[in-house]
Order: C-alpha cells, then structure tokens, then sequence
C-alpha cells in the first residue's frame, strides 16, 4: 500500500494544500485495488468519486455497435480516471471501461473535494486541465492512426512501443493486437504472417517473439 509521502509526491497538487487539508484527506480518501484482467467498478457508494491512478495501469476501451474494441487511451500513475471525472463535469457519462493491463491501485477523491478545489484551488485545476489535453491528444492519435494510416504501419508500431524497440518476446495474443488496431482478428494474423515470412518476427501461442527491432522501425518510417 503506498504511503501518504509518497502519494503527494506523485500528485503535487496535493503536497500544495494546507496540512488540515491533507489530514483529512488522508481521512476521507479511499484507496482501492483492481487485479490484471479486472474490470475497474467503484465500489458501492463511490460512484462519484475521482480516481487518481496510484499504481499499475488502466486501459481504457470502447465498443462500437458491431462489437468491435478500440483502445482509446492508458492511464498510468499520477493520472485522473476520466471515465468518473465527466461525471463531476456534469457531461452525459463517457461510454467507455477500464480493464487493469496491471494490479492496479486507486485512491478515490470524495467528490465534494472536486467541486471545493475546483473553485478554490488553482493547483487543482491546472492538474486537471494538463490531464484532459494529455487524454484529448491520445485519442486524437488514435483516431489519425485508424484513419489515416495503413495497418501494417500501426501494427509494427505497436510492436516496436511494447517490445520499447529491443528483440524481445512479447506475451500478447492476436485478439489483443486486434484490440489496439481497431481492427478485426484476421487481418491482425494476416500481417503478422508477413512479417514473419520476411523474418521480423516469430510467433508461439500467445506471445510474438521481436526478432529484428530496426525492421519494425523503417516500416513505422
């Protein structure tokens, strides 16, 4: 469980509130924890709460009508859940979830705290204001990235982000490339299966072994 010190540390709009403050929201706050795989569901009563990212990492996903799954965006320590904040912002709900890539860990800001330090507290509002153009220009890239570039570009670099462009074996499944793409299975194992005849690549079941990092990389290019 991370300490007290350390969470202002990791959001120093906290470590600017006055020590009454900070004592009781050390009193208030609750911190919950979300395993690998776990969807994220505040607990009863919470459901207006914020969620600062303390640990781990939350992938935030949308469905289209068809079924099909999209990666919109990560969050990572020291972010801001957004699919509760819009609920503070009094904006109809944002129709995504949070699945944990990661055990992950949140501590939950009553949201009395919110509408206080949104009107009182400028280090707040500016922490909010940086993480929605962070979220803002993420999903933007998304979206070039689907409409604009060709698959086999994302895809190699989605390989070359997660494999931190090094030859490495990567525990990852066709379904979870598919996830990321925006895209359906079977051109996810179509590509692959070119990357692998031209020797960039090899595949077990459910990892992608990274064979030749720089190749990835001039496809990127």
């Amino acid at each position: 469980m991370m300490e007290w010190p350390a969470i202002f540390e990791l959001f120093p709009f906290m470590a600017k509130l006055d020590p009454a403050a900070q004592a009781q929201l050390q009193k208030e706050g609750t911190r919950i924890q979300i395993n690998d795989g776990e969807s994220f569901h505040p607990p009863d009563g919470c459901c207006d709460a914020v969620p600062l990212m303390l640990s781990g990492v939350l992938r935030i996903c949308k469905i289209s009508e068809s079924g099909r799954e999209v990666t919109l965006f990560r969050a990572y320590p020291g972010d801001v859940c957004l699919l509760n904040l819009t609920r503070q912002l009094q904006l109809s709900d944002f129709h995504a979830f949070a699945v944990a890539e990661d055990a992950s860990q949140l501590l939950l800001i009553p949201s009395g705290y919110y509408q206080r330090w949104l009107k009182n507290f400028i280090p707040w509002k500016d922490y909010l204001i940086t993480i929605l153009y962070k979220r803002l220009g993420e999903t933007m890239e998304v979206l070039e990235q689907v409409a604009f570039t060709k698959a086999d570009k994302r895809l190699a670099h989605i390989l070359y982000t997660l494999s931190k462009g090094q030859n490495t074996a990567l525990q990852i499944t066709h379904e979870q490339l598919a996830i990321e793409l925006g895209t359906a299975r079977e051109v996810v194992s179509r590509l692959l299966s070119e990357l692998k005849r031209q020797g960039i690549i090899t595949q077990k079941r459910g990892s992608i072994e990274i064979l030749d990092s720089k190749a990835l990389q001039q496809i990127i290019r």
